[in-house]
């Protein structure tokens, strides 16, 4: 007898999946009212509070009989390019331990309460943002407690232009605010519709893969399809299940 392998097609797969069709009908919708109900009811309110700001080119300065005048020009694609990578270095100043401490001291003379912040939730609370053609970033400062986001994004909003002008002072670039944060009225969205679909899915693909799985490792033989996909033998006749009676 000669052991054939076995093709996985979709007739093969409907096969193997029809008929646990309720096990991952229950599944899928378990998973999906978890993650739906977590969303409700258990998962924190967030507040966002965002301050926006801009790349600028350091006007161009020409001296003129000890007159000194202050010309814009345009920027070229390479000022842009080292714009976009100076936000990207900026986020992660807003990473850095320093820059958290500095934060903290700030927020501690706002009030005294926040003593009790932790370093990495501040760090962990901001968050840059690119915004349209690269020059624009926007900042965010996310937190369970409105006040506590409004409050650390003020201070960024404050002190983050001069902290990138002392580090990238080489560049004939500045930051310029130009959004101050504002206290949110709202919390986030929990975003249940989508975190219910997550669940559903995600229910339905590992309960598919558990029966799929059972199906491999299950070598007892159901039917004759399966004797003649596995095997080169004839089958002479097949032999009925007969139900005792009682």
């Amino acid at each position: 007898m000669k052991k054939q392998r076995e093709e996985i097609t979709i007739k093969y797969l409907i096969d193997i999946f029809l008929p646990k069709i309720w096990i991952i009908a229950i599944v899928s919708i378990l998973f999906g009212a978890l993650l739906g109900g977590y969303s409700i009811f258990i998962q924190e309110d967030q507040y966002t509070s965002e301050a926006s700001f801009v790349m600028v080119k350091v006007p161009t300065k020409y001296s003129d009989e000890g007159a000194t005048t202050a010309v814009n020009t345009g920027l070229n694609q390479n000022e842009i390019l080292a714009m976009q990578n100076m936000i990207g270095m900026s986020e992660q100043i807003l990473k850095t331990t320093a820059f958290a401490i500095n934060i903290k001291e700030h927020l501690v003379e706002i009030n005294p309460e926040y003593a009790d912040v932790k370093i990495e939730q501040i760090k962990s609370m901001l968050s840059i943002d690119l915004q349209g053609d690269g020059t624009f970033f926007t900042l965010s400062a996310i937190s369970n407690d409105p006040r506590l986001a409004y409050d650390v994004a003020d201070v960024v909003y404050t002190i983050l232009p001069d902290e990138i002008e002392d580090v990238f002072d080489r560049y004939a670039i500045n930051v310029k605010d130009i959004d101050p944060p504002l206290l949110a009225s709202a919390p986030n969205s929990k975003n249940v519709v989508r975190n219910t679909l997550i669940g559903l899915v995600g229910g339905m693909l590992l309960s598919m893969l558990v029966v799929l799985i059972i199906t491999k490792v299950d070598v007892v033989v159901r039917s004759k399809e399966q004797i003649e996909n596995n095997f080169e033998i004839p089958i002479i006749g097949i032999i009925p299940r007969k139900e005792l009676d009682d």
